[in-house]
């Protein structure tokens, strides 16, 4: 990052648990493939009884309320194929029966204590078909099982069996049936109902025996093919059957009520098609409501006692379940089967349609919560969907492998509003799933004050209250922060600890359920990238702790690199010197903790010193900020020529910042680059003093006889002026010169000389002209001085040599003449 924005403590949630998330508290296989739990129930202390099997292999399993095992019986002799329905009994034994199929085996009735242990396992037939159905008690603890035996054609039976297991009485009823429901009214009397067995040949009927076996009544309705698939016994005694047939029986949906003593109330279909009802309830009037499939369509039916309508609504889609809500609200569930698309139908008590919701895959499963939530299950498949009052989703649960060779064949609600589903299939063993309420706490990220201590707002969320008798009840969680290796310690974050109370009365129905808790953070001054700790929840009053950690991670405030100085370089061999730090944005000194070095990404500019030139260019010298340090140098070495010059300019810019663990570092303002100029000072410099030459004063020109040189201080080789302008070279005639100036010679460039600085020149000439006084004179010396050396601002050091043989030269002047007077310049 290399722009800097204000930033306050930040808060970033990355996982939120709404209100109507359930977690998963346990989903657990009890068995090999091809087997299915057929019924769940809740046992004494919340315990969970399941029964069901397939592939010859029978099955009774009890688990904990956390899904441990308590029992996994297996009976697996006698054509056993599955139990179909179970009854709880005392001091937690259980009974259960179920058998083969229709040509396979026989009909099975076990007894298990509370520990799985077999008290009895009573198989009745010769082996060629049968199972039991449903099974009752009576107030003897006597039993009594329905279902189907092996016979040819299949006869629907009712064995009643004392609690030893003994049969008390065998007896078969209508050809071609099979019984689906039966009851016990007040005088024990047995009412079994059922229907055709699947051949196409069988009625819907009711049978009534007492409890001795002895037929009262039996009735049947309908056309081949129609049955009765469920029952309910009224307060006056009297009983509603409802059912229909298949498609293509000419059987139509069909409600039926009975008296007491067998005779009709009312017998009718309410649909003009084929199709039979799925699901049948009763509310505190004595109203009725059903729903129906009816092929590719659906029915949902509302009708007073005497069975005339209410309403009569058709749906789009197959209808299999049915409950009835706070107010009289009716939802049914379902869908298309052609399509495999789910549907979920809310009616008002008037019929007045408020949701028509398709969803997911056909649901064959239903329920509703206390809070009038719906939740349903797919007909194949592992799939758990719920939606809120008004058909919003809260969540859609797929919990194993999909396909349609497996699936939930039981669902129901636990009095403390937990969720139960149990199944299975071809391609998995048999399976129970918990979904309970849950608390979870969502993880954030924080950012570090700049100064002082900022609070962090961690979220407590519950999918809801768990119920007692039907009441929400009160969940406190207990929570503490946890410091995490190689992560933030408490010189990062203020130590917490608490408790949190969640009051059912503080929250309304269907809102979210959360609240906040706050952990101070502490500023410092070291740049330590992402650091974490985490909130733990201990403890949730008996809740499922679906999310226990939640995860602060704590991000420094944004960091700034700046340039805090440097060291001009210069020639032949001094580096050049850039230094940057890092800051808070308040200009506060920071360390580097991220635990690696700070990269900074550098490039040179357009400075007046030229790359390769002037000095080494590459980039691959890293500048670094180290690990604990605050600030890092970077040496760019210069290169020597011999040009003498003005200072020249390095410009370093800074781009890129590379830090280690998601340190956010960049640059004052919204800029991506910074820039600084540091400088080659030039090497110093002299000026020295030679003699070019004597003369004879004879000579009639001028005469180049000494030379100015600009040179190294170093070594004395020569340099060149490069500085654009002049440098002024002051000179004098030393007082022991035996010629005289103006008399014996003449200086022609006055007192000084220049060499220009326009990159060509190194030297510059002094100038003498002779005076011939045709007097013949002993030779004379002119001895000349450098004074005096001036040149530009800004260029290196520069000064006459202070060695006197090179600032001061002596040339000889020769007194010569020939027979005609004329002078004769003798060169030396």
């Amino acid at each position: 990052m290399n722009k800097i924005v204000s930033l306050c403590l930040l808060l970033v949630v990355s996982a939120h648990a709404n209100a109507q998330e359930m977690p998963v508290v346990f989903n657990k296989s009890f068995g090999p493939p091809k087997n299915q739990y057929r019924k769940l129930v809740i046992a004494e202390n919340n315990t969970i009884v399941a029964i069901g099997g397939g592939a010859d292999n029978g099955c009774i399993t009890k688990l904990s309320a956390t899904g441990n095992v308590i029992y996994n019986t297996k009976l697996n002799k006698g054509g056993l194929v599955a139990y179909q329905d179970l009854l709880l009994l005392p001091k937690g034994e259980v009974v259960a029966v179920g058998g083969g199929t229709i040509a396979y085996g026989n009909t099975r009735i076990t007894r298990l204590n509370n520990t799985g242990e077999v008290l009895f396992d009573k198989s009745i037939g010769n082996g060629q078909g049968g199972y039991f159905t449903k099974v009752v008690a009576d107030r003897h603890g006597n039993y009594v099982a329905v279902g189907v035996d092996g016979s040819k054609p299949a006869q629907a039976r009712i064995v009643k069996f004392a609690p030893d297991g003994k049969v008390l009485f065998d007896k078969g009823f209508g050809a071609h049936n099979v019984f689906t429901n039966v009851i016990l009214d007040e005088d024990e009397s047995i009412v079994a109902v059922g229907g055709d067995v699947g051949n196409g040949q069988g009625k819907a009927f009711v049978v009534k025996i007492n409890e001795k076996g002895e037929k009262q009544y039996e009735l049947s309705f309908g056309k081949p093919g129609a049955v009765f698939e469920k029952m309910l016994l009224l307060e006056d005694g009297s009983l509603l059957a409802m059912g229909g047939g298949a498609y293509g029986t000419g059987n139509a949906s069909r409600i039926t009520k009975l008296n007491v003593d067998g005779q009709v109330v009312f017998d009718k279909e309410y649909s003009t098609v084929d199709g039979k009802f799925n699901a049948m309830k009763i509310n505190d009037l004595g109203q009725i409501f059903a729903c129906a499939e009816e092929k590719d369509k659906g029915r949902i039916v509302k009708l007073r006692p005497d069975g005339t309508e209410l309403f009569n609504k058709e749906t789009d889609a197959a209808l299999f379940a049915l409950e009835v809500g706070r107010n009289g609200k009716v939802v049914a569930a379902g869908g298309n089967l052609t399509n495999n698309t789910g549907k979920i139908v809310k009616l008002l008590p008037d019929g007045t349609e408020v949701i028509n919701k398709n969803t997911g895959s056909v649901f064959q499963h239903l329920l509703l919560t206390e809070d009038d939530e719906i939740c349903v299950v797919a007909k194949d498949g592992y799939r758990i969907v719920k939606l809120g009052p008004d058909g919003q989703q809260m969540f859609d649960k797929q919990l194993g492998k999909y396909d349609t060779k497996t699936a939930l064949s039981a669902l129901l609600m636990s009095p403390a509003g937990e969720i139960l589903a149990a199944g299975g299939g071809e391609e998995d063993g048999n399976r129970i799933m918990k979904i309970s309420h849950g608390v979870a706490i969502n993880d954030i990220v924080v950012t570090e004050p700049l100064n002082g201590i900022a609070n962090a707002t961690l979220t407590i969320t519950l999918s809801g209250f768990l119920r007692n008798n039907g009441v929400r009840t009160p969940v406190n969680v207990r929570y503490k922060s946890v410091s995490q290796k190689d992560g933030a310690g408490n010189a990062d974050f203020e130590a917490t600890e608490g408790t949190i109370s969640f009051v059912p009365s503080d929250f309304a129905t269907g809102a979210i359920i959360s609240r906040t808790i706050q952990v101070p953070i502490r500023s410092d001054n070291q740049l330590e990238g992402k650091e974490s700790f985490h909130i733990e929840l201990m403890d949730a009053s008996g809740l499922h702790l679906t999310k226990a950690n939640g995860q602060v991670a704590i991000l420094d405030q944004p960091a700034i690199v700046k340039f805090t100085g440097g060291i001009n370089g210069a020639e032949p061999a001094t580096d050049v010197i850039f230094t940057a730090g890092l800051f808070k944005r308040d200009n506060t000194p920071l360390i580097n903790a991220t635990g690696k070095p700070i990269r900074l990404t550098y490039k040179y500019g357009n400075g007046t010193g030229l790359p390769g030139v002037d000095f080494y260019n590459s980039t691959k010298t890293p500048f670094i900020i180290e690990n604990g340090a605050s600030t890092a140098s970077l040496a760019v070495k210069v290169k020597d020529d011999n040009n003498f010059e003005l200072a020249e300019s390095i410009v370093l810019v800074l781009s890129e910042i590379k830090a280690e663990n998601e340190a956010i570092i960049g640059y004052t303002g919204d800029v991506n680059s910074i820039s600084a100029t540091q400088y080659i000072d030039d090497q110093a410099a002299y000026v020295s003093l030679v003699k070019l030459t004597d003369a004879n004063e004879s000579g009639t020109a001028p005469v180049s006889m000494f030379k100015c040189m600009l040179v190294k201080a170093t070594d004395q080789s020569i340099l060149t002026n490069c500085t654009g302008s002049d440098i002024n070279i002051f000179f004098g005639i030393d007082s022991s010169s035996t010629a005289t100036l103006g008399k014996n010679y003449v200086i022609m460039n006055g007192d000084r000389v220049k060499i220009t600085g326009d990159c060509a020149f190194s030297e510059a000439q002094i100038q003498v002209a002779l005076v011939n006084d045709h007097v013949k004179a002993a030779d004379a010396t002119v001895v000349v001085k450098l004074k005096q050396v001036t040149a530009a601002p800004n260029t290196g050091l520069l000064r006459i040599t202070p060695d006197a043989k090179l600032n001061t030269a002596v040339a000889v002047i020769h007194d010569d003449g020939n027979d005609n007077g004329e002078p004769i310049i003798t060169a030396k």
